[in-house]
């Protein structure tokens, strides 16, 4: 019991240690430094600037005279270059950056989807100071973060289908904004973006949409008055799929033209850079730079005389030097100090001072790149924290063999680390055949088990290690987006195995044979299969679960998850290892969670998480002392007070996978409660077990989510009706809805065996859900440049903090035998029901 509660202890310290690691160290970037900026100019080259930024378009789609003749053309005929958007290729990155010079990073993985106005100083609200008049037509992200400083604004339609065209919107409201006359207009199109996103760079639709986007914005071009400056670019390129967001090259690779006052002909043979957009456009309207910019200027393209743009660049540099000196010390800028040496002497010539200025900024910027979001000292501590917590922990819970599985799992990091860099940044179609191939070749093992038992079990007895790396470690190890079919498949694999096959040792024959052989019990394979159909959507699909039709029916949902959990209660009522219960158990069991999603609207909010803390504390009790099934009755009514109803047909899915497998693996015939079940199983057994319950809680947090990223996630958890709860309190309903779900169905799928086995498979999904939050750590840190990597680990590393909690939890309530009941207890079935 001693070493549960140590457990525990080490497993919350790792949990406080990651989410503090990640939300306080790493996430947040550097907070804004009180530095006043002014004009670099003592007047504008301009009075009208229009910002044009075409959404995803790739640079050697810009440059193809082919697909669009007229950008072509324009890239030839005025100022021009490639530009480079940030690691993080995103739209809200791109935007963040053109406004105030910062870079988009680790923070807007979070920031993406819920853009808030930026703290740092941008060259648009100083431009609205100095009087300028500012409008923003298309991509709403611009409105987020910069509102105030818009006068006008046409942002996009919303809830509009990603495949809908609305470039013919977008024109006329640039015309509407032009036609006002003013100083600033950006005109963001996004819809080239959605349609590389829904059918591919190379497809014929797309090809047809930006070419007649490119004919279109050549019409509103010559439109124009010359009193006009002109700059035309994107946020991100793309690759070939459409998608966008690693900091590969043809996703960071954008064209850039200018043209009209203040600009002068020019194409620079190196490769631009976005954070250098806003000074040169607070430079064009005489309006002062960002103050936390952290670009220089693009230099190349503005029209002064040399002495002049020299002097510019000079004041802008010793700006941004001050910048990076208060945030971090001079000490930490020597490189930029001595760089910035050519500025401080009257008789250097302009184009050394120039080389002087850009030097100096950049060194500044590496800087403070260096000790933000994942480049930072604190994230690679916080890594190396998290592996170490999980080697101690492992050794802990099982002491010296976790040295002679060391080197399995490193190798497991190492390689997990580097499949998920390498294939994300393969070109064209390459990731997407890669994928296929590894899926392949990971089932072939998993095939490999199902169709030969004995065999497998031969195998894994010999080569215990790489059976390791195999069932469940290839699992364990794997990236985000591949765990949850692999998770499915571990299910389907490991969970028919048990059904057809139960307890397997090196005797079991393969399935052709064994099959004619023994019967089989064709009510667990029934309900087998419809548990496995529920976990198909969420086991499967990222985003969009179940069809439209029933999630838009609330009513029709939660029948079918009542439905269920109906079969769910007849599977426990026909188990052998628990006592048969009563119809009016039965049906109380099925209904409490439903019961929970019907009143939560109408319960107070004090009332409502009162009882949910109830609910979860008499389960809690219930459980030490061997009552089962009243743990099971008061988990489902506090989880149906905290959920939503299409949240409740997943795990009516799990329950029952979890309930037929757990039947199937205890070998214990009907009537003979007293008898221990096999109270031990072959190495390969343990595997295939770790990896059906990992599976099993995987896919289960997927189905609970709605979708595989965090987008989904019930932010009305716990409110109860009440408008003004906090964020705190939202986070615990999620943390308690997601633990106890995920309780009852470890209950469920592991109380049937015997206690000394049940002891040992919680201690090693310890080891194994620590072990996959160190994982997700070491992909975060490796490959956090990705922004569906790092949304995805991020979305996931919080699920296996708290299944590694909750094993933990398991292993102190198991750990000793439960409490006898009391022979003057009343003799009702469903009391004496389980251990």
């Amino acid at each position: 019991m001693r070493r549960a509660l140590v457990a525990i202890c080490l497993v919350v310290l790792l949990a406080v240690g990651l989410s503090y690691g990640v939300v306080g160290v790493i996430l947040p970037p550097p907070p804004p430094q009180p530095v006043a900026s002014e004009p670099l100019l003592s007047q504008a080259l301009t009075e009208h600037l229009l910002l044009i930024v075409v959404d995803g378009l790739r640079y050697d789609v810009a440059t193809d005279a082919e697909r669009m003749p007229h950008f072509a053309a324009a890239m030839g005929r005025h100022a021009s270059g490639e530009i480079w958007a940030g690691r993080v290729s995103m739209t809200s990155s791109a935007v963040l950056t053109y406004g105030t010079g910062q870079r988009g990073t680790f923070e807007q993985v979070a920031r993406n989807h819920s853009i808030a106005q930026t703290p740092f100083n941008s060259w648009l609200a100083n431009a609205h100071a100095a009087g300028k008049v500012a409008a923003v037509v298309g991509d709403r992200a611009w409105i987020d973060l910069y509102g105030a400083a818009f006068q006008y604004q046409r942002p996009d339609p919303a809830g509009v289908a990603i495949n809908v065209d609305f470039n013919p919107q977008t024109f006329r409201d640039v015309r509407e904004m032009v036609a006002l006359r003013p100083n600033i207009l950006i005109a963001h199109f996004v819809s080239p973006d959605h349609q590389a996103h829904s059918y591919g760079v190379h497809s014929a639709r797309y090809r047809s949409h930006i070419h007649q986007f490119d004919s279109d914005l050549a019409q509103l071009l010559a439109e124009l008055s010359d009193e006009w400056t002109l700059i035309v670019t994107s946020d991100h390129g793309a690759a070939d799929t459409g998608t966008h967001g690693t900091d590969q090259a043809i996703q960071r690779r954008s064209p850039i033209f200018a043209y009209g006052p203040g600009i002068r002909l020019s194409h620079p043979h190196r490769r631009l850079d976005q954070a250098d957009v806003p000074t040169t456009m607070a430079l064009l309207l005489g309006v002062a730079p960002p103050a936390h910019s952290r670009g220089h200027m693009l230099a190349d393209f503005i029209d002064l005389p040399l002495p002049a743009l020299a002097a510019a660049a000079c004041r802008h540099a010793r700006h941004v030097f001050h910048y990076g000196e208060v945030s971090y010390g001079r000490a930490a800028l020597a490189k930029a100090a001595a760089a910035l040496a050519p500025c401080q002497q009257s008789d250097a010539a302009p184009e050394i001072q120039l080389a002087a200025a850009e030097a100096t900024v950049r060194g500044v910027d590496a800087q403070l790149a260096s000790h933000t979001g994942l480049a930072s000292p604190g994230a690679l501590l916080v890594t190396a924290a998290a592996l170490l917590m999980a080697l101690v922990i492992g050794w802990w819970v099982f002491g010296g063999a976790v040295a002679r599985v060391l080197p399995a799992l490193v190798l497991l990091l190492g390689v997990g680390s580097w499949l998920t860099y390498g294939v994300e940044r393969l070109r064209g179609d390459q990731p997407n055949a890669l994928r296929a191939v590894l899926f392949v070749v990971a089932n072939a093992v998993v095939l490999f088990m199902l169709l030969k038992p004995g065999a497998w079990v031969r195998f894994a007895q010999r080569w215990r290690w790489l059976s390791l790396l195999l069932v469940p470690g290839w699992l364990l190890a794997s990236y985000t987006a591949n765990t949850q079919p692999e998770s499915f498949v571990a299910v389907a694999v490991g969970g028919a195995l048990a059904v057809l096959k139960g307890p397997i040792n090196n005797n079991t024959l393969p399935l052709w044979k064994g099959l004619r052989r023994q019967p089989l019990r064709w009510p667990q394979v029934a309900y087998f299969a419809v548990g496995l159909f529920v976990l198909w959507f969420p086991g499967v699909k990222q985003q969009s679960l179940y069809p439209k039709w029933l999630l838009s029916h609330d009513k029709v949902m939660l029948a079918a998850a009542v439905a269920a959990m109906l079969l769910w209660a007849l599977a426990r009522r026909a188990s052998s290892v628990a006592a048969a219960a009563s119809w009016l158990y039965l049906l109380a069991l099925a209904g409490a969670a439903a019961a929970g999603v019907l009143l939560r609207p109408w319960v107070p909010p004090l009332v409502g998480r009162t009882s949910v803390v109830v609910c979860l504390v008499a389960a809690a009790v219930w459980l030490s002392r061997g009552r089962v099934s009243w743990a099971l009755l008061a988990g489902m009514c506090g989880i149906g007070l905290i959920s939503r109803a299409h949240e409740l047909l997943p795990l009516a899915g799990a329950l029952l996978v979890a309930q037929v497998v757990g039947n199937s693996l205890s070998d214990r015939p009907r009537g003979e409660r007293q008898r221990a079940a096999t109270s031990s199983w072959s190495w390969a057994q343990q595997l295939q077990f770790v990896a059906l319950a990992f599976g099993l809680l995987f896919v289960l947090r997927v189905g609970l989510s709605g979708e595989l990223d965090f987008g989904g996630l019930d932010f009305s958890a716990g409110a109860f009706g009440d408008p003004h709860v906090s964020e705190g309190v939202i986070g615990v309903a999620l943390c308690l809805k997601y633990l106890l779900a995920d309780a009852l169905v470890m209950v469920v799928l592991i109380t049937p065996l015997a206690p000394r086995l049940r002891v040992t498979m919680v201690r090693a999904l310890v080891v194994a859900q620590v072990f996959r939050s160190a994982m997700l750590m070491c992909l975060l840190y490796f490959c956090g440049g990705s922004f569906w990597t790092a949304l995805r680990v991020m979305g996931d590393l919080p699920f296996a903090l708290l299944s590694s909690l909750l094993f933990a939890l398991l292993w102190l309530v198991w750990v000793r035998p439960p409490r006898p009941i009391s022979s003057r207890a009343p003799a009702h079935p469903a009391t004496h029901s389980g251990v």
